[in-house]
């Protein structure tokens, strides 16, 4: 009997610290625009730092799901087509996916804090925003532009 419940305790701890896991993943798209025959990534920015649109998933949420839901909280873009598929890019903790939109992006307060995320948000050129973004999302812009092209 002991041993069963040793089983079921190690098992229990297991599928509690994969879904801490799961829940610590952040989810992301790149989304651009295209002006001319460019396209363009959408930076969200606060102070120096250069984002895309992210954030943690929730409980019942896959990784579209909660990129989609991220996208729309952090720069109001409701509109996003995926037309290059609807693969994704891991990278660390970060799964990002790239879309299209014909939006502007709105910054909105955060709907839990009430917060601004974010001071502005900017189409930029690629290099510039891969070279003023953080490793994790400068890897994600160069699988994106290399999708896209």
């Amino acid at each position: 009997m002991e041993l069963k419940t040793e089983k079921f305790i190690r098992s229990f701890i297991r599928e509690v610290l994969m879904e801490e896991k799961r829940l610590s993943r952040s989810c992301g798209i790149v989304v651009v625009k295209k002006f001319g025959e460019k396209w363009k990534p959408l930076a969200l920015v606060l102070g120096r730092k250069f984002d895309i649109p992210k954030g943690r998933m929730e409980k019942g949420e896959n990784s579209l799901e909660t990129a989609i839901r991220e996208t729309e909280e952090e720069s109001g873009i409701s509109q996003l087509n995926f037309l290059w598929g609807k693969e994704s890019f891991n990278f660390s903790n970060l799964t990002v996916y790239v879309a299209a939109t014909l939006q502007e992006p709105k910054i909105r307060p955060n709907p839990e804090t009430g917060r601004r995320e974010h001071d502005f948000s900017k189409w930029m050129d690629w290099d510039d925003m891969i070279h003023r973004s953080s490793p994790k999302i400068s890897n994600s812009l160069r699988w994106a532009r290399r999708k896209i092209q």
